[in-house]
């Protein structure tokens, strides 16, 4: 299961832990946020590598603010703590190719 983020300093803590991560930015009202969650689970098992996160962007307002998540779902994906990609929208294909590019950097 993804790690949900609660604060700024544990979200700090697991991109200083993990050399490689995603995080899904979401909201518990938003419909396609929600369809997609399980596929985000699935995604996880594909690619273990990865350290896969949830920030609920209505209880860490800040963590979306910094890095100006303005609509739901967004993904955004580290290497070593600097940002890789960012994929707005539930895209499944997309996210896969992200993942499989990051996957594969050293």
């Amino acid at each position: 299961m993804p790690t949900e983020i609660d604060n700024q300093s544990t979200f700090k803590q697991e991109l200083k832990g993990n050399d490689k991560v995603v995080v899904d930015y979401y909201a518990v009202w938003c419909g396609p946020c929600n369809a997609f969650s399980p596929k985000f689970i699935e995604l996880e098992a594909e690619f273990p590598t990865i350290k896969f996160l949830k920030v609920d962007v209505d209880k860490c307002p800040g963590i979306s603010k910094e890095y100006k998540i303005a609509a739901m779902p967004t993904f955004l994906t580290f290497h070593k703590e600097d940002q890789f990609d960012k994929l707005v929208g539930a895209n499944e294909k997309k996210l896969r190719n992200i993942l499989q590019k990051l996957q594969d950097k050293e």
